[in-house]
């Protein structure tokens, strides 16, 4: 039975996008001039390199659209992340709210280090989603944090990622109360030198 699409050839640019119906359409960076084969469905397109999907988009009805996805540059932006904050795919209206929320925030508190930390805060969609992540932001900012670990602990909680290399690092503790700590040893009555 035929496929229920129309296939072109198309080449990918070295901005890692293809153009099919005078659209152009984001590729993970990694595959920047490359051949790939551009599969057009009614509602969607699907580009492939060597018959493995690399990008699959709702396909644009217009002419001369852009349809991005922030994943897609995410690897290159990771390693140049003094450019995030200007990069066209993570404008305000190609993220979800909270993580635009935390960028600003980040840049409040600490702007010489802020795109380095939301950068690495980013590139954990890459082993869930955007959405998902988005998510574990937006409770992570209720919660008063902008901590990138905090944010991956509420993304591993929620099962959209895997478990830790140590899974003991966010192992609750029995009945989920907080574990008792002896602090008798560390008064300072006791750790002063006691002289003769």
């Amino acid at each position: 039975m035929p496929a229920a699409c129309i296939t072109q050839y198309v080449r990918v640019n070295k901005f890692a996008e293809v153009t099919v119906e005078t659209n152009r359409y984001s590729v993970p960076t990694k595959y920047a001039h490359r051949d790939a084969l551009a599969e057009i469905y009614e509602n969607r397109i699907a580009i492939l390199v060597k018959g493995v999907s690399i990008a699959d988009h709702k396909r644009a009805l217009g002419k001369r659209q852009e349809i991005i996805d922030p994943l897609h540059h995410l690897d290159l932006i990771a390693k140049k992340h003094r450019s995030a904050m200007h990069a066209v795919d993570f404008a305000d209206d190609r993220l979800p709210r909270p993580l635009i929320v935390l960028r600003d925030r980040l840049l409040e508190r600490d702007g010489p280090t802020a795109t380095n930390t939301w950068t690495a805060i980013l590139s954990l969609a890459l082993e869930s989603s955007l959405e998902a992540l988005a998510a574990a932001t937006e409770v992570a900012l209720a919660r008063g944090t902008l901590d990138p670990h905090a944010i991956e602990f509420l993304l591993r909680k929620r099962g959209d990622i895997g478990p830790a290399a140590d899974a003991t690092l966010y192992r609750p503790t029995p009945a989920g109360r907080a574990q008792v700590v002896d602090l008798e040893p560390y008064r300072i009555a006791s750790l002063v030198e006691k002289t003769s």
